[in-house]
């Protein structure tokens, strides 16, 4: 994947996530989105307590020398965290610190973005759009989910499919299970998979025109 598309996967997924265009590094959350429905605390991109991605965000901020030494003293199977105000106050704190930030980029891209394109080109997949669809399975689901991947016939292009059939049937087919499911949060996620058949539609599969659509009401940046 070249630096460009890079970069614009990454501002989409920012508004899919967070409704804002830039990773919003001191922004902290508490939802009952972890384990079986414990509340939990989140941080910035998405960054979870119990999913074990604040801990390392939090380990590499300090070996690097973050200024918030305090947070050492935390530890990330406290179920207590989500009430801890000082915890929270000092992740936001931390949010300022250049330090923080640039683990944050490294973590976004190597905790998520990474993985996925490293699926993606495995399965033989070269167009952004296709990476874009793939990145943001990742982040919203941990990975292309194979129950949702078993509703479609088309194969991906390793297996000798056609790369903008078996996303465009992947899409559709992640909508449904998004539209249909019991969990009402994720049938409020539906907004994602319609900016991409809107990009599918538009015949958009470099991003070149990702920036004239909106996602949940916000147009990204056009990056050149």
């Amino acid at each position: 994947m070249d630096e460009l598309s890079i970069k614009r996967i990454k501002q989409v997924l920012c508004i899919a996530e967070q409704g804002v265009r830039t990773i919003p590094y001191g922004k902290v959350e508490v939802m009952a989105d972890g384990p079986n429905g414990v509340r939990q605390v989140t941080l910035s991109i998405g960054f979870t307590q119990y999913g074990g991605n604040l801990g390392k965000v939090i380990d590499d901020y300090l070996k690097k020398g973050g200024k918030h030494e305090e947070l050492k003293k935390y530890k990330m199977s406290d179920s207590g965290l989500p009430s801890n105000a000082a915890f929270k106050q000092s992740l936001k704190d931390a949010g300022s610190d250049p330090i923080m930030q640039e683990v944050q980029e490294e973590k976004y891209v190597s905790l998520y973005i990474g993985p996925a394109i490293k699926w993606g080109e495995t399965e033989q997949f070269t167009l952004p759009l296709s990476f874009l669809v793939i990145c943001d399975s990742f982040l919203h689901s941990g990975s292309i989910l194979t129950f949702i991947r078993n509703r479609f016939e088309e194969k991906t292009p390793r297996m000798g499919g056609d790369e903008k059939k078996w996303i465009t049937q992947y899409t559709h087919a992640r909508q449904n299970w998004l539209a249909t499911h019991s969990n009402k949060l994720l049938n409020n996620t539906v907004y994602r998979t319609k900016y991409f058949n809107e990009l599918i539609a538009m015949d958009d599969w470099n991003l070149d025109q990702s920036h004239t659509v909106a996602m949940n009401g916000l147009k990204p940046n056009l990056i050149v």
